[in-house]
C-alpha cells in the first residue's frame, strides 16, 4: 500500500487551488476553480468538489485536507472571524468541511500557512526567524508592489541593523563585566 497523501487548498479571493500531496512533498493531483462572485454555500460546495476530485484523482488515502484561507481565523472557536474577499465570516470552517469530507481538516490563514510551508519545506527549511510577505494574489501592480518591496528591505534592514547593534551591545557589555571580574580578582589575591 503507498502512503497516505494531504491535500492541501489555497482558497483566495478569485481561485481556489488544491492538490494531492504525498510524503515527500510530489504533487498527485491539482484542482483550480475560480471563486468570483460565489456565495458562502456555493463556495462552501465548491471546496467539497475541488477536494473530493483531488482525493478520488490520488489514487491512495487521503490522511487530512489543509485549508488556506485569506481570513482571520479566532483559535478560541475556529470560526472565520474576518473572511476577506470571500463570505467565510462566522464559519467554523474546519468543522464544516470536516463533516462533508469525513477527514480530519486543518484551517489557517493563508499567510501562515506560507510561512509553515516555507519553514518546514521551502526557501526557509532550517531558519528560526523568517519573514514571508504574500502578495495577495494577482490584485497587486507593479506601481504598488515596487514600493511594498522597497519599504519591506528598507525595514528588513533596519530590524537587522538594530539586532546587530543589540548584539554588539551584549557581547560588549559581557567583556566588561568580564574584566571587572578578573580585576576584582587580581586585588582579592
Amino acid at each position: 500500500m503507498s502512503a497516505r497523501r494531504t491535500i492541501g487548498v489555497d482558497l483566495g479571493g478569485t481561485k481556489l487551488l488544491a492538490g494531492a500531496v504525498d510524503p515527500r512533498l510530489g504533487v498527485h493531483h491539482r484542482v483550480h476553480r475560480s471563486v468570483s462572485g460565489l456565495n458562502q454555500r456555493a463556495l462552501l460546495d465548491l471546496c467539497v468538489e475541488a477536494v473530493t476530485e483531488a482525493r478520488d484523482s490520488a489514487g491512495d488515502e487521503v490522511a487530512a485536507v489543509g485549508f488556506g484561507l485569506p481570513a482571520l481565523i479566532d483559535r478560541t472557536t475556529g470560526k472565520v472571524a474576518v473572511g476577506v474577499h470571500t463570505p467565510l465570516a462566522d464559519v467554523a470552517f474546519a468543522d464544516v468541511m470536516a463533516e462533508r469530507l469525513g477527514v480530519p481538516v486543518f484551517v489557517d490563514n493563508d499567510g501562515n500557512a506560507s510561512a509553515l510551508a516555507e519553514h518546514r519545506a521551502g526557501a526557509a527549511r532550517g531558519i528560526d526567524d523568517v519573514v514571508v510577505l504574500g502578495m495577495g494574489g494577482s490584485s497587486l501592480d507593479s506601481a504598488f508592489l515596487i514600493p511594498l518591496l522597497v519599504m519591506a528591505v528598507a525595514f528588513t534592514l533596519l530590524f537587522l541593523t538594530l539586532h546587530l547593534a543589540a548584539m554588539r551591545n551584549e557581547i560588549l557589555r559581557r567583556r566588561v563585566r568580564s574584566l571587572q571580574m578578573m580585576q576584582a580578582q587580581a586585588r582579592a589575591a
